[in-house]
């Protein structure tokens, strides 16, 4: 039995289209999943356990994904 609580599935996994990932993309920044959870203040990953707080990020922008980079 694994201790992680996250199931950390690789970007090839959880992103295999290469979508764009980030804020306002429905995708996390730093793992590509799709499968997020929000409440009123934030929102986190259920894959890599990301928590995105509003004041702990730069502002809010659409970046290239981190695999585009070649």
């Amino acid at each position: 039995m694994s201790n992680n609580r996250y199931p950390n599935r690789p970007p090839r996994e959880v992103n295999p289209r290469n979508e764009p990932t980030g804020h306002f993309t429905g995708r996390c920044g730093m793992c590509g999943s799709n499968d997020l959870w929000d409440d009123n203040l934030t929102y986190g990953c259920n894959n890599c356990g990301k928590i995105y707080w509003p004041d702990g990020n730069p502002a809010p922008r659409l970046v290239p994904n981190r695999y585009d980079a070649g």
